[in-house]
């Protein structure tokens, strides 16, 4: 019985002419480089799917840092009067402010201060597509009577302790 086997297989191992066969098939190769071409396919758009998001993490944090400077010149070199102001900067990103009155927060006065507060919008964009957008609050000291109701001044120290 054994050798009826071992003469079977002997038979299915070897080619019409007596050889050996090795190797694979050509189907074997076609399926092998078809699996191999759709693994590779999906490692590269997931690779480009990470280089777009380090590269739209990158412009959030260069966005965030430009208004943060932006917000550090309000009341020094930009006066913080209701209304709205845009510039450009480098890179293709454009800033604009919106500064308005609180509706919120009612203004408080003293004898010699009103104390308005104003709401502050920043906004950046990226190649005219907006990236993020900060909101804070910034309370402006001005001399009772002013005439303009936009001038930043500083509180004198006295005042600040009453």
């Amino acid at each position: 019985m054994r050798t009826a086997r071992k003469a079977a297989a002997a038979r299915i191992a070897t080619s019409p002419k007596g050889r050996r066969q090795r190797g694979f098939t050509l189907i074997e190769v076609l399926v092998a480089f078809g699996i191999l071409a759709l693994t590779l396919v999906a490692l590269l758009q997931v690779f480009s799917q990470g280089l777009r998001s380090v590269s739209v993490s990158e412009r959030h944090l260069i966005a965030t840092m430009l208004m943060r400077s932006i917000l550090d010149n309000l009341g020094t070199e930009i006066p913080i009067v209701a209304g709205e102001r845009s510039g450009d900067i480098d890179d293709g990103y454009r800033w604009s402010t919106r500064i308005a009155l609180s509706q919120t927060i009612a203004p408080v006065a003293t004898a010699q201060w009103a104390y308005l507060p104003y709401e502050i919008d920043v906004e950046i964009a990226w190649n005219g597509r907006p990236v993020t957008t900060l909101t804070t609050l910034r309370i402006v000291a001005e001399p009772v009577g002013s005439s303009t109701g936009n001038e930043d001044e500083e509180v004198p120290a006295d005042e600040e302790s009453n």
